[in-house]
């Protein structure tokens, strides 16, 4: 472009000289004054068919530019159009094509960059949430919204107005406002409660704190699951000591003289004896819990013939039946039912289950086992005539000590760990159990079990 304006302005000097001389020498005018407003016209003129010849290159250029910026240009249009603007402007056009190309280039690699981050945001289980320096939300991934029942977009929200949690926000003011990272828990407000673990840190650029970002992570079920390990711990402790408080206190008096009568002694030993039994159960049965637990799989499992390790559970089980003249009986959809399955797991799984209907039924009631085999699963039922179970009761039977009657089970020599470790089991091989009760009238128990033929 330089050039071109250099030579128009080297053509109208020449031009504007030419007139000077041709005024002055050949049409001799002597009056200078005349002379300069003949050349300055004459240039004025010349001026303006240049500039009017400039306006409209600078126009097309424009065009051409808008064209550019609007990605309206084709192929096929783009030399073409190119060609109808002047060398110098054309030469402009371009450096700004290929401006307008790079910068095009990295706006889709911004884009592309943009996208792949919001799809790990998405994918990630934790939620993820980002306010600016005002509280305003700037992201929050699907995780975040789920763990508090948010379903609408919430970007450019006030975070408090969305979130609703007083301590929430003073953390996040405090990460925000002093730069301090913030770890708190605390409990949704939905109809099932969440507990959520938020560590918050300021986000910064460039050294400036221009907001916060939060990690939030549902540890609802480590909360119940650390519950449930300080229950156990309590329960197994005061478990425990119940016998032995008994075993020494018999001790003590026996020490004391009680020995030397031979009636009382021999009462107070076999005290001891049953105490010493039901420590040694409850020792048993918190070993075997905590070895299903711990194995989580069907540990040593082999192809096994299910309705014979039934038989054999039912025949340990008959003499316990009889002291209370409770009729024990079963019926097999066949002899011969096969699963991959570890034997000891499955007959201790039954002998605990039959073992608790007949602590609960009353003298004089019946026991039925029944096994089907409907074809893709296993299904085993041990029903009773028993007191049953209240409906309140049903959803907390298998948890570890929970008695419906605590003094009764005690009596009767449980530990509150059977149907526990009944569940894992079951859970062991990938079935599920179901319990159908109704006080005055029995239980059933029915446990069904993938299988793979």
């Amino acid at each position: 472009m330089k050039s071109k304006i250099f030579r128009t302005y080297v053509f109208t000097s020449v031009i504007s000289v030419f007139a000077f001389i041709l005024i002055r020498f050949v049409f001799g005018v002597q009056d200078y004054i005349i002379i300069l407003l003949f050349t300055l016209l004459i240039a004025m003129v010349m001026g303006t068919f240049f500039a009017g010849r400039f306006s409209d290159e600078i126009n097309d250029a424009a065009d051409y530019m808008a064209k550019l910026v609007k990605n309206s240009l084709s192929e096929e249009t783009y030399n073409s159009d190119l060609s109808e603007i002047s060398y110098e402007f054309a030469q402009l056009a371009e450096v700004i094509s290929e401006v307008h190309t790079a910068a095009d280039l990295r706006e889709k690699e911004l884009i592309k960059k943009n996208k792949e981050l919001k799809a790990i945001l998405e994918d990630i289980s934790n939620g993820i949430v980002a306010v600016d320096a005002q509280s305003n939300i700037l992201l929050a991934n699907t995780a975040a919204k789920e763990l508090f029942g948010i379903n609408d977009d919430v970007t450019g929200r006030y975070f408090l107005e969305v979130f609703f949690d007083s301590r929430l926000d003073r953390a996040l003011l405090n990460v925000v406002n002093k730069g301090v990272k913030s770890s708190i828990t605390i409990r949704t407000k939905l109809e099932e409660p969440k507990i959520v673990k938020i560590d918050a840190a300021s986000l910064r650029i460039d050294g400036l704190t221009v907001g916060a970002v939060m990690l939030m992570q549902d540890i609802t079920e480590l909360h119940k699951l650390e519950q449930m390990r300080s229950d156990f711990a309590a329960n197994v402790s005061h478990e425990l000591k119940t016998p032995l408080t008994s075993i020494k206190g018999f001790v003590d008096t026996l020490l004391e003289g009680a020995v030397e009568d031979t009636g009382t002694a021999k009462k107070f030993l076999e005290i001891i004896g049953i105490e010493t039994d039901r420590l040694s159960r409850l020792i048993n049965d918190i070993l075997s819990l905590s070895e299903i637990e711990l194995k989580k799989g069907n540990t040593f499992s082999k192809r096994i013939n299910i309705s014979a390790i039934l038989k054999d559970a039912i025949e340990m089980m008959k003499s316990h039946a009889r002291a209370k003249e409770i009729s024990l009986g079963y019926l097999f959809a066949s002899d011969e039912i096969w699963l991959n399955a570890n034997i000891d797991r499955i007959k201790q799984m039954a002998i605990n289950l039959i073992d608790n209907a007949i602590k609960y039924t009353p003298q004089g009631g019946s026991i039925t086992i029944l096994l089907e085999d409907p074809g893709d699963r296993i299904i085993l039922r041990v029903k009773d005539t028993g007191i049953g179970i209240a409906r309140e009761h049903i959803p907390r039977i298998f948890e570890r000590f929970y008695r419906v009657d605590k003094g009764r089970s005690r009596t009767m020599g449980g530990t509150g760990l059977g149907l526990a470790i009944v569940k894992h089991i079951v859970k062991s091989m990938n079935g599920h159990i179901e319990v159908n009760s109704e006080p005055g009238k029995g239980t059933e128990f029915v446990i069904y079990i993938p299988v793979r033929r």
